[in-house]
């Protein structure tokens, strides 16, 4: 069974309700030795496991480390996060579990939002994000950024501390590149529509996600 070294290591701030889940070989990178960050939108309020809110996306996420762990291919949103982060229509268990022990996963949104996936969170909900986004980085240090869905996309704010570098062609709309500096270096960002829906499909994701890499790479 693979186990974090600790994700409580680090220290976070009360800005940063739902303490991120980072793999336990996250800082060995994903490829290349590039260390990814996958920013999801928000929690709904199912009760943690160990009855601390701040572990829950810890609880919801930590299983993917295992290599007999279900990987949902009839669940849109979470089949879709399989492929993205292997990288192939197929992936085995195996193969998603490898990559999610190299990778840290993040909600934006700091407040459980309503029961179920049709609710939507509040202004004051959004406004919890941009602070706890902000810590994440400049503690983890990402290289890249792989944002899931386009209105978490808008309420991260690129128009602040934020500059467009690249672009990457897409279906239905461009996706900017961007970067954001934390001492030592910077991470790169962009975004695909949200995985639940089907407004990018597994092979656009895929696509968008590895232009973003090979850009982190080459620069």
């Amino acid at each position: 069974m693979h186990r974090a070294s600790d994700p409580n290591e680090l220290e976070w701030s009360d800005a940063v309700h739902f303490h991120p889940l980072v793999g336990p070989q996250y800082q060995q990178g994903l490829v290349a030795g590039l260390r990814v960050l996958l920013l999801g939108e928000s929690h709904y309020d199912a009760a943690p496991t160990d009855g601390d809110e701040r572990k829950t996306t810890q609880d919801e996420f930590k299983d993917y480390w295992e290599d007999t762990c279900k990987i949902y291919p009839g669940n849109r949103f979470w089949g879709r996060l399989q492929r993205i982060v292997t990288r192939d229509l197929a992936p085995t268990p195996a193969e998603s579990a490898a990559a999610w022990r190299r990778i840290a996963f993040a909600n934006l949104v700091q407040r459980f939002v309503g029961s179920s996936s049709r609710d939507r969170p509040s202004r004051g909900m959004w406004a919890t994000g941009r602070p706890a986004f902000d810590e994440i980085v400049q503690k983890l240090r990402p290289h890249a950024v792989l944002v899931l869905g386009k209105a978490t996309w808008a309420h991260i704010g690129c128009d602040s501390g934020y500059y467009a570098q690249e672009v990457i062609p897409a279906p239905r709309e461009l996706r900017r590149i961007w970067i954001m500096p934390w001492a030592g270096g910077a991470t790169q960002l962009t975004w695909v529509f949200h995985p639940a829906s089907n407004k990018d499909s597994s092979e656009v994701c895929i696509a968008i996600f590895s232009a973003l890499l090979d850009q982190v790479r080459a620069s």
